[in-house]
C-alpha cells in the first residue's frame, strides 16, 4: 500500500483526493484477504485385528483351515469269527484310561458285543433275517423323539443310520445297522456319563462316529 505525504499547506481537493484513495485501498484488502496455509495431513498407522486365536483370520482363511484339529492315535480291533474290524482310540487302553475307557467283548448268546469307551457298543450276530429298518426299530425306545433315519455304507456295504433324542435335549443316542454274510452288525451310541481319557481331547461321540466309519468286514 502507498500513502501521499500531504504537506501543511495542501488544499482541501488533494485532501479529499488522498481519502478517497485511502478508502479504495482499505476495502480492497478486505474483499480479497489472505488464504490461510493448506492443513497438515497426518497418516494413523493401519492396524491388523485377528478373531481368532494363533494365525489372522485373512491368513485361516487362506490356508483353508476354519478350527484347528485334533490329533488322535488310532488302533483296529479286529474280530475274525464274526468278519469285521474298526478302530478306535489307542488312548482308551492306557492303564490310566483302561478301567472307563478301555475295549472289551462279552458273548451274546451266539453272538459278540464289543464294548470301548463308556457309552459305545458293536454287537454282532447270525442274521435272522431282519432288516436294517427292523434291527434299528427293535432298539429305539418308543420315548424317544426327533428321530431321523438315513441311509449309511460302510466299507461298500449299504446300512441305515438312525440319531434320536431321549429324556431331554442332553441326551441323545445313535444307532447304525448292517447285514453281510449271513450276519447282522449293530453299532449303538447313548449319550450319558462318557470316556474322558487323559491326554484325549477327542469327545467319545466322536470317537464312536469314527469307529463306525472306519468298519471293515471280511468275506
Amino acid at each position: 500500500m502507498t500513502s501521499s505525504a500531504l504537506g501543511p499547506n495542501a488544499t482541501a481537493a488533494q485532501v479529499g483526493s488522498t481519502i478517497a484513495a485511502l478508502i479504495v485501498l482499505t476495502v480492497s484488502a478486505c474483499s480479497n484477504p489472505p488464504k490461510p496455509p493448506p492443513p497438515t495431513q497426518t497418516r494413523m498407522p493401519s492396524q491388523s485385528v485377528s478373531t481368532a486365536a494363533g494365525p489372522t483370520a485373512s491368513a485361516s482363511a487362506s490356508q483353508g483351515q476354519t478350527t484347528p484339529t485334533v490329533s488322535v492315535e488310532w488302533q483296529t480291533y479286529r474280530n475274525q469269527t464274526f468278519g469285521f474290524s474298526f478302530e478306535y482310540p489307542v488312548a482308551y487302553d492306557l492303564p490310566e484310561n483302561k478301567t472307563q475307557c478301555g475295549l472289551w467283548e462279552e458273548a451274546d448268546g451266539d453272538g459278540v458285543v464289543v464294548h470301548w469307551g463308556s457309552r459305545s457298543a458293536l454287537n454282532a450276530f447270525p442274521s435272522q433275517g431282519e432288516s436294517p429298518a427292523e434291527l434299528i426299530s427293535a432298539r429305539i425306545d418308543q420315548a424317544a423323539s426327533d428321530v431321523e433315519i438315513m441311509a449309511f455304507s460302510a466299507d461298500g456295504v449299504p446300512g441305515l443310520r438312525a440319531t434320536f433324542r431321549f429324556g431331554g435335549l442332553a441326551r441323545f443316542g445313535e444307532i447304525y445297522a448292517f447285514e453281510h454274510q449271513g450276519y447282522d452288525y449293530v453299532a449303538a451310541f447313548t449319550a450319558g456319563a462318557m470316556c474322558e481319557p487323559r491326554g484325549l481331547s477327542l469327545l467319545e461321540p466322536a470317537a464312536f462316529d469314527h469307529a463306525v466309519q472306519s468298519l471293515s468286514f471280511q468275506p
